[in-house]
């Protein structure tokens, strides 16, 4: 079965307009740095432990030594 002839060409399509190229937006002002908070003051360091007492004086670890 054909299809009838179309009576009218079915006319072009005008092309669109271009748009119109946005101006530039101004460049936004920088904002104000905020001011930096004030550091909170360090803790104290806590005390280092004093090393465990051990019974091994360097004489002990020559003694040592001189047994093997």
């Amino acid at each position: 079965m054909e299809l009838p002839a179309d009576p009218e060409p079915e006319p072009e399509p005008e092309p669109e307009p271009e748009p119109e190229p946005e101006p530039e937006p101004e460049p936004e002002p920088e904002p104000e740095p905020e001011p930096e908070p004030e550091p909170e003051p360090e803790p104290e360091p806590e005390p280092e432990p004093e090393p465990e007492q051990t019974n091994d004086s360097d004489d002990d670890m020559r003694r040592r030594t001189t047994r093997l």
